[in-house]
């Protein structure tokens, strides 16, 4: 079996660092035009920006891809790809999140298995599940330090003794990055205002 990676930066660092079993014979590759052999199957790990641009030579090899898409759902994705979380930081986990076509989800849970990984399938919604809620937590914790409730530090030490978070807000937008947060944020707020960006988060974006 044949799988082909498309990934670079702290994306490619997290997702080699993962255990692939023996029998998966793994292509890395920083782009989509340097997939060599004819993969079985595609994980494109780029930033999001990137998918609408590469999907079509992605969609040209002719076999199921699973894209990096928080924001997008797969209406607006070709036929025979699905979604995965792959924001930084999420690669780490034990667990994928993704979100498929029911008669694609066969498919990728023998993938998984082959590659001896693990997913869980989601609704597919924009902003499927951790990062809706994270990139909600964030922006209210914007709204906190905007209003003066309290300082950066002092939420980010409270999220992580009060919840157990690996990650305070502040910590996570840096970590996620903030063009990803608002991004997600101004796509869940066309349906729901409760998600439109602080003020703060879009300054800190534009510094």
């Amino acid at each position: 079996m044949v799988v082909a990676i498309v990934a670079k930066g702290n994306t490619l660092k997290e997702f080699s660092q993962i255990k692939v079993n023996q029998g998966c014979q793994v292509q890395y590759v920083s782009g989509v035009s340097d997939i060599l052999k004819k993969p079985d199957f595609i994980f494109y790990l780029l930033d999001e920006s990137n998918l609408l641009a590469d999907a079509g030579v992605l969609a040209s090899f002719n076999c199921p891809v699973m894209a990096h898409s928080v924001s997008m759902t797969l209406e607006k994705l070709p036929p025979k790809f699905a979604r995965i979380n792959a924001w930084p930081g999420f690669l780490t986990n034990s667990i994928f999140e993704t979100a498929a076509l029911d008669n694609q989800t066969a498919f990728w849970n023998n993938a998984f298995e082959q590659m001896g990984l693990k997913s869980r399938w989601v609704t597919d919604t924009p902003g499927m599940v951790a990062p809706r809620i994270i990139s909600m937590i964030i922006n209210e914790a914007y709204f906190a330090v905007g209003d003066g409730v309290s300082n950066r530090q002092d939420i980010d030490t409270a999220m992580k003794l009060g919840t157990n978070y690996p990650f305070g807000p502040f910590e996570w937008a840096k970590k996620i990055g903030l063009h990803n947060i608002i991004g997600l944020l101004i796509t869940l707020s066309m349906s729901d205002k409760k998600y439109i960006p602080a003020p703060l988060l879009l300054n800190d974006a534009a510094d």
